[in-house]
């Protein structure tokens, strides 16, 4: 099993071709962990709120109450996992057997 840790802040175009990347190519036994850093666009909760809802058997979506930063939103994620961790930042776009390989 694998965490791959997402943290989001704001640029909502770039987490929506991230998620889509991401949701389409990963394993579905690897964990999606989606920690909002308290994003200031409105369109960032609904979107991650909807993609945990329609795929709640491997996206956990957590949302910061206050913004803590990139370092302590990764490691508030990372601290929920006991497998191995991967880190994506919200722009990154996945290729195809992209997790296989990083394995």
């Amino acid at each position: 099993m694998t965490d791959v840790i997402i943290p989001v802040f704001n640029a909502f175009t770039d987490v929506v071709r991230c998620l889509d990347s991401v949701l389409r190519l990963t394993p579905v036994h690897a964990r999606i962990v989606l920690i909002d850093d308290a994003s200031t666009d409105p369109r960032i909760a609904p979107y991650l709120m909807q993609v945990q809802s329609l795929h709640a058997e491997r996206v956990l979506y957590m949302q910061n109450e206050s913004n803590l930063g990139f370092v302590h939103t990764v490691n508030r994620g990372m601290a929920l996992s006991r497998h191995d961790v991967v880190l994506l930042n919200s722009d990154t776009e996945v290729t195809p057997e992209w997790l296989e390989r990083l394995l």
